[in-house]
Order: structure tokens, then C-alpha cells, then sequence
């Protein structure tokens, strides 16, 4: 809808998580390889280091930052794209919503047959 809001913080929060997790804990990265890096303990109330140090170098910490960020660059463009594919449908569906202000069962399962039937 050619909108941005700060209403995705925490969908933007959980993917950088899961794509931290995959370069530094599954070994989902070509760059790194199949290594393991502990995730840091941290505190749940301040933003500090509880063991005191990083368990890999800055270097490697620039790496795995840049493999987060091209994972995250990478799964943003397949959404944008599947979004812009489906315009249609969604603009649809956003009208019933400031029409209605929900969308009931069979409205929502005609919207997924359009999504399907693309």
C-alpha cells in the first residue's frame, strides 16, 4: 500500500532474531559454514554482556552481521514481491476491513480461493 508504520517493530525484531539464529546457531551460512556460536547470555533488564566476552572476533561479528542482513534483504524482497503479486486480493480485502471491520469466514476463505487460483 506504499506505507510504512511502526507497526512491524516486532515482526522486524523476531526475523532479525531467527536470521541471527541461523547464521550463528544453525550453521545456515555459506560464508561461516556449519559453526556454532553460543548465543551471549544477556540480562532481561539491562543491555549488557553477562559472561563479559564474545566468544568470536569483530571480524567475525562484521561477517555475521552482513550475512544477517543479506538473509533479512533477501526474505524482504520475496515478501514485497509476493505482496505486489497478490495487490489485488489484499486491496480487496483491506476495503471489506474499513467497509465491515472484519472479515467473516466465507468472505476470508473467497479472498484465500483468489490468493490460491493466482
Amino acid at each position: 500500500m506504499n506505507d510504512i508504520s511502526t507497526g512491524a517493530h516486532n515482526d522486524l525484531a523476531r526475523a532479525t532474531d531467527i536470521a541471527r539464529s541461523m547464521v550463528k546457531e544453525y550453521g545456515m551460512s555459506e560464508k561461516i559454514g556449519h559453526v556454532y556460536f553460543a548465543r551471549e547470555k544477556r540480562s532481561l533488564y539491562l543491555d549488557v554482556n553477562l559472561d563479559g566476552a564474545c566468544t568470536y572476533s569483530e571480524a567475525m561479528a562484521e561477517v555475521i552481521d552482513s550475512e544477517v542482513k543479506t538473509i533479512l534483504a533477501e526474505q524482504y524482497d520475496k515478501a514485497l514481491q509476493i505482496l505486489q503479486d497478490k495487490k489485488e486480493v489484499l486491496s480487496d480485502a483491506g476495503k471489506i476491513l474499513l467497509e465491515q471491520e472484519k472479515i467473516d469466514g466465507e468472505e476470508l476463505k473467497a479472498l484465500a480461493d483468489r490468493i490460491s487460483e493466482m
